[in-house]
């Protein structure tokens, strides 16, 4: 949930349509993360965590930042699951709790280390940062999923933006939007994958029918 919404380890706790719908103060439904139906994956996270504790920034909507690398993302980490991790701390203390949960999350991440070359939870919150500038969402939306402004997003959250991931963002090709594998991930969210959309899906990317199938 860090990596693909930027979220802060508490956040998660926070986030109010994990598995089953919210409907907001004027009226919108929000479908449930693990929803076969929810295609765009919106996130709603709430000024209020399941344990008790508040979030810094309160009520937001997010959406998931995806590079264009991984499109397949939040099946590999399961997002769609809509299960929270279980923890059995020994007191009731809401801040207690909360403190268990980063503990461990800082557990798991630091054995991840050697492969994933960072210790500190919140760069996973970095990261989604990149990798929603790999993936060309524009700085605004990437700020308001994130919880802060576009400025302090412009400054700050690009701090951990190394050579290679500069080098990515100077030199992608101009040719086309998205790598073919991430155009073909995005039809298959929005359900299209009928005759017509693989047909013009490989005449925009100039390659076989059969290739773009074979992506789906």
């Amino acid at each position: 949930m860090q990596v693909v919404y930027g979220l802060r380890v508490n956040e998660v706790f926070a986030v109010q349509n994990i598995n089953i719908p919210f409907k907001t103060k004027d009226g919108v439904t929000i479908p449930a993360l693990n929803a076969p139906s929810n295609r765009n994956m919106v996130a709603v996270i709430g000024d209020e965590t399941n344990l008790g504790t508040t979030t810094k920034t309160g009520y937001r909507l997010a959406v998931p930042l995806i590079p264009p690398t991984y499109p397949d993302l939040i099946e590999k980490l399961e997002i769609k699951s809509g299960k929270l991790p279980n923890i059995n701390p020994e007191s009731n203390n809401p801040e207690t709790i909360a403190k268990k949960h980063a503990k461990e999350a800082h557990t798991r991440l630091v054995k991840w280390a050697q492969q994933i070359g960072f210790t500190q939870t919140h760069a996973l919150r970095h990261l989604a940062n990149l990798n929603g500038m790999m993936a060309g969402i524009p700085l605004e939306k990437r700020a308001m999923s994130l919880g802060h402004s576009p400025t302090m997003n412009d400054t700050v959250y690009k701090k951990r933006q190394t050579t290679k991931t500069t080098l990515d963002l100077l030199t992608q090709s101009t040719n086309q939007a998205i790598p073919l594998q991430s155009a073909v991930a995005i039809a298959q969210q929005l359900g299209c994958t009928d005759e017509k959309s693989i047909k013009l899906l490989a005449a925009i990317y100039n390659v076989s029918e059969n290739e773009i199938t074979k992506n789906m």
